[in-house]
């Protein structure tokens, strides 16, 4: 809901309509006003928010309702978690230094 300077309640048309006119004079593709808290809970997940802190924000009471909405968010949320466990697991698989071989060895470095 947006308020006037006095405190009274503007008519959400007369917001779209600036809203229309703000983005054709920007040359900007037509969005709507709503569009904005989509792209407000994007650009804070993408600065590494909390995403319980963006729910509150957005004044949802469940998790739930975000990831039905903001389902890319949630997404990206999937393919960062994927990055992170094959980065794990590529540590995990890496051979050390200090691993021997076969014989219990490890390379001994040549002195020449």
């Amino acid at each position: 809901m947006f308020t006037s300077a006095t405190g009274n309640r503007i008519d959400p048309r007369n917001v779209n309509r600036w809203w229309d006119k703000a983005c054709e004079r920007a040359e900007i593709p037509h969005t709507r006003v709503h569009d904005l808290r989509h792209t407000a809970a994007s650009l804070l997940f993408s600065a590494g928010v909390d995403l319980n802190e963006i729910r509150a924000l957005l004044r949802h009471t469940r998790l739930a309702t975000m990831a039905d909405i903001y389902v890319d968010i949630l997404d990206e949320v999937r393919r960062s978690t994927a990055r992170s466990m094959d980065d794990i697991l590529a540590r995990l698989h890496r051979p050390s230094a200090t691993d021997g071989d076969e014989n219990g060895e490890g390379d001994q470095a040549v002195k020449t």
